[in-house]
């Protein structure tokens, strides 16, 4: 092989690796779903068929794309307040200040905005301690997606964006 060769080959492959990754971060927009009240949710949880799946904030995914399963297993929704608590399955919690826009598809559950989210986790296969209890916070300032978290931050590479739906719980 000469070296015009590797570069077609290398120019190709780039370009089959940025069409899948853009099907997978498009995978949240323009799918069926319905329209539900949040505190319909609340009242109604156990007869709505909500499917599990991983985590996307603003576009930021918890964890890697589609590497972790997540489901609802209870809602609290305060009215008053407007403040919507999901608890997962394994005790996490994702906590939603004036959440608005929930739509339940196939394989999707959006909350298309909200003033700020707060998705508390203990560390997986430790116990359920305070000080296994880990964080992260993102903040809509109305100009942009403001991050924090205590876990690992020095590592994190989080790219939220507006446009975004403000959770996202996107099945296999």
């Amino acid at each position: 092989m000469n070296l015009m060769t590797i570069i077609i080959i290398g120019i190709i492959l780039l370009g089959l690796i940025a069409f899948f990754a853009t099907k997978v971060e498009n995978k949240t927009t323009n799918f069926q779903s319905v329209k539900i009240p949040l505190d319909i949710l609340e009242k109604e949880f156990g007869k709505v068929e909500i499917n599990g799946g991983t985590l996307r904030f603003w576009g930021n995914w918890f964890g890697k794309p589609m590497d972790n399963y997540h489901e609802i297993k209870n809602v609290e929704f305060d009215k008053t307040n407007n403040i919507l608590i999901l608890t997962l399955d394994d005790g996490e919690k994702i906590t939603m200040w004036n959440p608005s826009g929930l739509e339940i598809g196939q394989k999707e559950l959006q909350i298309k905005k909200a003033d700020k989210i707060l998705f508390e986790w203990h560390l997986y296969g430790e116990n359920k301690t305070g000080e296994n209890l880990r964080f992260e916070s993102y903040k809509n300032n109305g100009i942009s997606i403001e991050f924090a978290t205590d876990f690992m931050p020095e590592k994190r590479n989080v790219e939220c964006h507006k446009s975004e739906p403000a959770l996202s719980i996107i099945g296999y």
